[in-house]
């Protein structure tokens, strides 16, 4: 059974983690890149579960010996175990959106999987709020994610329950129109 690691060889000094999130992002949702760039290698880890271990087969079937700033990779599963040592924050995103009036008993994995279903695009994070299940957060690494996340989820169903969704910004609530593609503000609210 594959793991959720994969090694990352050949890496130039110009390689970044961006880069590596964006030539891995199509794969499945990632929770972490570790760059070692003194040793021209990386990895980039997986969500765990099946989604990851099918993610790394995928991932190192496409990627293996195509080129990055001009030089070829080599990408496979990470042999050994994982160093354990101090795990960096979960990474967060200010591009986050706030989904409203989700059904009882929602999960943040209900959330992300709504969010990735109809989407296709992997949320960087997901949360339902504490004190108030009807409303979770999402979080995407791009802001161009998160846009068309709104686009596509705004007012459809959250486990058989439709569901209004909206840009959260650090000082407040932008309530999105979606309608013509008008985005417009409604709404401001003071961060908790």
């Amino acid at each position: 059974m594959p793991g959720t690691r994969l090694f990352v060889g050949n890496l130039t000094s110009a390689a970044t983690a961006e880069d590596l999130r964006d030539l891995f992002k199509e794969f499945g949702p990632i929770d972490r890149i570790d760059m070692k760039k003194e040793g021209g290698f990386g990895f980039v880890e997986f969500i765990r579960g099946r989604d990851g271990e099918e993610a790394l087969v995928k991932a190192a079937q496409s990627v293996n010996g195509k080129e990055l700033h001009g030089v070829t990779l080599t990408v496979e599963e990470a042999k050994g175990p994982k160093r354990e040592g101090p795990r960096p924050q979960m990474q967060r995103s200010e591009h986050r959106v706030r989904v409203e009036g989700m059904p009882r008993g929602s999960t943040w994995q209900d959330l992300k999987d709504f969010a990735r279903g109809s989407t296709g695009l992997a949320p960087l994070y997901t949360e339902v709020v504490r004190g108030n299940p009807s409303v979770g957060i999402i979080e995407y690494h791009r802001r161009e994610d998160m846009i068309e996340a709104l686009r596509q989820i705004n007012n459809t169903e959250l486990r058989g329950v439709m569901v209004q969704v909206y840009e959260v910004r650090l000082r407040g609530v932008r309530r999105l129109r979606l309608n013509h593609m008008a985005l417009w503000e409604t709404k401001q609210e003071s961060p908790r």
